[in-house]
């Protein structure tokens, strides 16, 4: 199993050492709940649960995700989260105080700048 982790803040391997360390991650979106305070995702981490479409992370979010940001189902995406717990078989990891990562866009050309009268 191979998950697709973006940080080395999180230390080597997953269990317990990544817990309580806030990480940035990489998954793929199972299902998404926005209908709480917080919204809660089901999500794929690595590339056999990914394919098979089965979840082994479930994410709750620090807050609700503005709809303007809000990831679609069956996409990839960046985060962060705190894993607070895993169990072994099947894998799944429990993460909280989840933050999206939502890249800027760069300015278009020109913007920002008046032509000269």
């Amino acid at each position: 199993m191979v998950l697709r982790r973006h940080s080395r803040r999180c230390g080597k391997g997953y269990g317990p050492r990544s817990r309580g360390n806030h990480c940035r991650w990489w998954a793929h979106i199972i299902s998404l709940d926005a209908s709480g305070k917080a919204t809660k995702l089901t999500l794929a981490g690595s590339s056999d649960d990914i394919d098979a479409k089965r979840a082994d992370i479930d994410l709750t979010m620090a807050a609700a995700i503005p709809k303007k940001d809000m990831p679609k189902e069956d996409t990839d995406f960046q985060f962060e989260g705190t894993p607070v717990s895993y169990t072994a078989k099947p894998f799944v990891m429990t993460m909280n105080d989840g933050a999206l990562l939502v890249q800027k866009r760069a300015p278009k050309p020109g913007a920002g700048h008046k032509k000269a009268q």
